[in-house]
């Protein structure tokens, strides 16, 4: 998303944060290329997907609802473009540790 619009939803949708959801691991990725990830917005409980369509304009934004899975959650400010590579690097480390920990194959 363009910056001027992501700025949008923030200001509509007081809570909204950003969200970023990483499916694959590039350090064990055999094509890097070819991880998955999504980015988006996400908007507060209190907003209804009917709500949230009649806020935005759909040919600009894509809408989906992220079902709720078994995952690990990473909280990392973002202040520019540079906060995702860090975060990859320290986030990535943290996690195997901890998944190692529970013993999650």
């Amino acid at each position: 998303l363009e910056k001027k619009k992501t700025k949008d939803l923030f200001q509509k949708f007081e809570g909204a944060t950003s969200l970023g959801i990483y499916y694959d691991n590039p350090q064990m990725a055999i094509d890097k290329n070819e991880c998955r990830a999504i980015v988006g917005v996400l908007v507060p409980p209190n907003v209804s997907i009917g709500d949230l369509r009649a806020e935005v304009n759909a040919d600009e934004y894509k809408i989906a609802e992220v079902p709720r899975v078994e995952s690990i959650r990473v909280f990392w400010p973002f202040r520019n473009v540079l906060s995702f590579l860090v975060l990859a690097l320290r986030a990535y480390p943290v996690m195997e540790r901890y998944l190692r920990a529970v013993s999650y194959t």
